[in-house]
């Protein structure tokens, strides 16, 4: 998806602005935020809800890329489950997917997917800095966050998590297994395994 964002942006004369949708779960979209601010600038990238109206809240990151007159919408569907939202995938110029089952996803939704791999959460924010814009964007969605401290939990969650700068390649070691995960709490409350 990465080589999808620059070869799109390379259609930008002039990056004026990307603009994140307030609602997105910022424990579980951090790491593509990151990259926003890497291949953008910080200075370029903002919350706005105003080109999202009427998106509703689910698992995935929408964004608009803007520069001079040309807009591009993106989703990034981390979601474990095959589905696509249709909504979204009907707003949107480019749906990024995580665990996409070419047998299991009808072919109508085929055109505008890009395949993800597994991503994880970042620190990208300082306390003070997440403490903002928690606050300012759960001030701009209202009721559309839904449980307010399960909404800015996501925001200390990713206070929590270590900076992509911490992951260094380091020796293999043939005794030792590598893992990213998370353990479930239960399969039959998340039903992961008819799937993932």
């Amino acid at each position: 998806m990465v080589s999808s964002f620059v070869n799109t942006a390379s259609q930008f004369t002039n990056i004026i602005r990307i603009l994140i949708d307030p609602k997105a779960n910022i424990d579980y979209t951090s790491f593509y935020i990151g990259g926003l601010y890497d291949l953008f600038g910080r200075a370029n990238v903002s919350f706005s809800e105003h080109q999202v109206k009427g998106l509703s809240p689910n698992r995935s990151l929408k964004f608009v890329l803007i520069g001079g007159s040309v807009t591009r919408r993106f989703v990034i569907d981390w979601s474990d489950a095959p589905s696509v939202e249709q909504a979204d995938y009907d707003w949107c110029d480019c749906y990024g997917k995580i665990n996409i089952n070419a047998k299991l996803t009808p072919a109508i939704y085929h055109g505008k997917i890009v395949s993800l791999a597994p991503s994880f959460g970042i620190n990208i924010w300082h306390p003070v800095e997440s403490a903002y814009y928690g606050l300012a964007n759960l001030l701009n969605v209202g009721r559309a966050a839904g449980n307010a401290k399960k909404f800015l939990g996501t925001y200390y969650k990713q206070v929590r998590q270590v900076p992509l700068s911490e992951y260094l390649p380091q020796r293999v070691d043939p005794n030792y297994v590598y893992s990213l995960n998370t353990l479930w709490n239960s399969n039959e409350w998340i039903n992961n395994d008819a799937t993932v």
